[in-house]
């Protein structure tokens, strides 16, 4: 029988508390992201405010500049601003709010990147915002706001029902009183480096559709990305759709993938795999895509990445109006592997590599036939030889290809490249090697005309005593 004194839940005095504290909470969401992925994250904000403002496409005019050294980090662009509304209820929200609508087709959709890329960089922030319609100041001094129970901000220089042009939009944030790291990472000229590689790479495309992006006042140019296509090459071109979420919000994703071949260049070799436009993955030569190994080739892979691929190019874009559908982790330095439509995918991607990497595996011979292997022994083709066949060779076709823009591929249901017929290239020629007495070598030296190796060098000694044999065996057949 229970004791008739034992609490009801009802009775508050019994409450266990669950509440995250903010120091946990400040901690702990700072410490899975990089720095340099963190800012990224907030160059994806003014990106978002460009899809957001300019629908068609074009970004021409639209700007992003980040400032910082070991003192301060400024982020400013024009990109439309945040409304206060948003900024009120949605923005600096610690996770995304499942009431709000999603901001269609963007590329935040977690409710962390700003507030996590805040925390990382220092103890103090402000953010001023201006859209045409309204405007608004944030100054948060960390460790004040941690002194203190609640959670909330509280905005100040509020104005509404205001009227400005566009180009006089934007926001503007700026961190100071830095962390120790964050500190180190600002100062360090290889970082800066870092943040403009993979900035131009990771916003290609939006640089490309005439965004400025400036890292400490240095302009950035789109990363090349390209396939060869023209009359001989024709790059594969496939367009899906999947359905993901549930019943109640479905969620379609539409997936574009391109593969085919480029310049030769191992570094920049592999899968490329793009969400709502943004670089999650890439150039990846790894399992998560689809080099598994040839051990298990019997599975659907694809072996192993070898130097002898570095032509490859696989380009796939994932496209949804809920970005919470696409298969991207939270920091977007990767994919989901558990998502359904990652799986579905990497199935396409596979047989989208298959074809290419089967050309470049003869593309490999017809390269050694005419070039020469120094690990087997195999001199390759004179150079009369090559002469002769190089303008019926698929290496030199590729090296006169036109190379186009990905924006530009228009691709083809089959990948096509030029022919390979590696029966009427000059057959191979192999070093034969070996040793005998000087006096037998001497001795068949005179037997040959010659008095000393002056007249008949050891190499041409035994290339006429190979001779010799294949003329007494065409004799006695």
């Amino acid at each position: 029988m229970s004791d008739s004194s034992a609490t009801t839940g009802a009775d508050s005095s019994y409450i266990v508390k669950a509440a995250p504290t903010k120091n946990f909470f400040v901690s702990m969401l700072v410490r899975d992201i990089e720095l340099l992925d963190a800012v990224i994250d907030l160059l994806d904000n003014s990106v978002d405010g460009a899809r957001r403002t300019r629908s068609n496409g074009d970004y021409s005019g639209l700007e992003v500049r980040i400032t910082f050294n070991g003192d301060f980090f400024k982020i400013e662009d024009n990109c439309g601003g945040m409304p206060i509304d948003v900024a009120r209820h949605y923005a600096f929200r610690f996770g995304r709010d499942e009431s709000r609508p999603l901001d269609l087709n963007s590329i935040g959709q977690f409710g962390v990147g700003m507030k996590r890329t805040l925390f990382k960089l220092g103890r103090h922030f402000i953010v001023e915002s201006k859209t045409v319609e309204d405007s608004f100041k944030l100054e948060v001094d960390v460790e004040e706001w941690q002194r203190h129970p609640e959670w909330d901000f509280q905005l100040a220089a509020v104005a509404e029902n205001e009227s400005r042009a566009e180009s006089e939009t934007g926001t503007t944030i700026i961190v100071d009183r830095l962390n120790a790291t964050s500190q180190t990472d600002l100062r360090e000229p290889s970082w800066r480096k870092r943040l403009s590689s993979e900035s131009r790479l990771k916003h290609r495309r939006a640089l490309d559709r005439g965004m400025r992006i400036y890292i400490n006042d240095e302009p950035l140019q789109p990363m090349p990305l390209d396939l060869i296509e023209d009359e001989h090459v024709r790059p594969y071109r496939h367009e899906q759709e999947f359905q993901a979420g549930n019943s109640d919000t479905p969620s379609t994703v539409k997936l574009t993938l391109l593969a085919g071949v480029s310049i030769p260049d191992s570094s920049a070799a592999g899968w490329y795999v793009f969400c709502n436009d943004r670089l999650v993955l890439g150039p990846d030569k790894t399992s998560t895509t689809v080099w598994i190994g040839a051990g298990r080739q019997a599975r659907g892979g694809i072996p192993a990445y070898h130097d002898q691929y570095a032509r490859f190019r696989g380009y796939a874009f994932f496209e949804a109006e809920n970005p919470a559908a696409l298969p991207w982790t939270t920091t977007k330095t990767g994919v989901d592997t558990d998502s359904p439509v990652w799986r579905s995918a990497r199935q396409s991607m596979i047989l989208a590599t298959r074809p290419v990497i089967d050309f470049l595996n003869v593309l490999d011979k017809e390269k050694t036939a005419v070039r020469g292997d120094a690990r087997t022994g195999h001199p390759g083709m004179l150079e009369s030889e090559e002469d002769e066949f190089r303008a019926a060779l698929a290496e030199t076709r590729l090296q006169e290809s036109r190379r186009v823009s990905i924006d530009r591929v228009v691709g083809s249901a089959k990948f096509t490249s030029p022919k390979i017929d590696l029966s009427a290239l000059p057959q191979p020629k192999v070093w034969i090697r070996y040793s005998r007495d000087a006096d037998e070598v001497n001795r068949v030296r005179r037997l040959l005309g010659g008095r000393n190796e002056r007249d008949l060098p050891n190499g041409e000694l035994g290339s006429r005593t190979f001779d010799y044999y294949l003329s007494n065996e065409d004799e006695e057949a």
